[in-house]
């Protein structure tokens, strides 16, 4: 089958390096890892090198396309996966960014075709990025945790361990298993991300995300404009919790719970559920996440 990545630029010979991935999904997934990588590209220049076009990895009738504008004019906007350059200030690597929609069909064909081009740019180490809704709270700091594919790359983030073992990977975590294959150190980092927010992206767990990446590379993540962002996301998730007892209740026992936990210094678990189960615990986050969307 002919490749369907589409070049824009010929890049030179890259140093050292690094692909940073994420990927939203159908299901309202991956939008707080994106959004902090695209906020990454805006404060550092980033340039397109090459997308890879969607038609073999799509359905359609189920992911439909959205109507935008370019140049003014109407223009259909369909899914796909774009590829960064970048170079963060007095760095001495070299950075790509992937960033797009989890293909609806043909994984296995999606993940090999990427790698094959990531490959061809002699990739040494690949990060991929998501968050998960679990039961953490807006007030304390985001939980973080990696799975590693070697003890140099675990020493490096310094995250509490995981193995994504037992439950569905996404696309980010199967692209770096193939990579792995191929000889690339990989981490996949995870955030966890209060469950009452819905699938609104979270400035806070975005930061988080890249600071993590900051610190393992030792780059100066610019977080000064992320700030309004953070700061407006606490208040109307403070205004949301002042709005109902049972909310309040709900965060002040994910309060004390994270409060109780915090000295056992416990290795954090995988969330098995991503949302809640009963109807009374859904028509909360429900509640919340409605208030949260108008006050965006």
């Amino acid at each position: 089958m002919p490749t369907q990545i589409r070049e824009h630029v010929v890049l030179p010979e890259l140093k050292q390096p690094v692909l940073i991935s994420a990927f939203t999904s159908a299901q309202r997934g991956g939008q707080t890892a994106c959004a902090a990588l695209a906020y990454l590209m805006s404060q550092w220049d980033a340039e397109l090198v090459a997308e890879l076009e969607s038609d073999d990895y799509y359905d359609y009738a189920r992911l439909r396309p959205m109507m935008g504008q370019e140049n003014g004019k109407p223009a259909v906007d369909w899914p796909t996966n774009l590829l960064y350059h970048l170079t963060p200030p007095d760095s001495e690597r070299d950075f790509l960014v992937l960033v797009g929609m989890e293909p609806s069909m043909r994984w296995r064909a999606f993940v090999q075709e990427l790698a094959d081009y990531i490959e061809k740019l002699g990739i040494t180490e690949a990060i991929s990025m998501r968050s998960f809704s679990a039961a953490v709270s807006h007030r304390r700091p985001t939980p973080l945790q990696a799975q590693y594919s070697t003890p140099s790359v675990e020493e490096s983030f310094g995250l509490p361990a995981v193995a994504f073992t037992g439950v569905p990977l996404d696309v980010a975590a199967l692209l770096n298993l193939e990579l792995r294959e191929r000889g690339v150190e990989t981490a996949d980092l995870m955030a966890l991300e209060p469950c009452y927010t819905g699938g609104i992206p979270d400035a806070k767990v975005g930061l988080a995300l890249l600071q993590a990446v900051g610190r393992a590379y030792n780059l100066k993540i610019p977080a000064e404009s992320l700030k309004p962002a953070i700061d407006k996301h606490f208040t109307a998730m403070e205004q949301a919790v002042l709005s109902s007892e049972e909310v309040a209740a709900l965060v002040q026992a994910i309060d004390e719970h994270t409060d109780a936990m915090r000295p056992r210094q416990e290795p954090l678990a995988l969330p098995e559920v991503a949302e809640a189960n009963d109807n009374h615990s859904v028509s909360i986050i429900d509640e919340i996440e409605a208030f949260l969307r108008q006050n965006q």
